[in-house]
């Protein structure tokens, strides 16, 4: 994560570690309660808009500073 912050793959790691959080606690949560599941689902769906710039970066720092091209460019 200190990589990523540095290389500016990631504004925070903290961005990433929430992500990460919410889906750790819907993967371990058994619940079949909608009550319970619907509030993480919609915290993860609010993870999305960072996870794909997150993304962005990580395919743009790939190809500037190791030159590797996306499959579908």
């Amino acid at each position: 994560l200190a990589f990523s912050e540095k290389a500016e793959i990631l504004a925070s790691a903290d961005d990433w570690k929430k992500a990460r959080d919410v889906r750790n606690q819907i993967n371990h949560e058994y619940e079949e309660n909608e009550n319970v599941l619907a509030p993480l689902i919609a915290e993860m769906a609010n993870c999305v808009p960072t996870l794909f710039l997150i993304h962005d970066r990580a395919a743009a720092y790939c190809t500037d500073r190791l030159g590797v091209r996306r499959a579908d460019a």
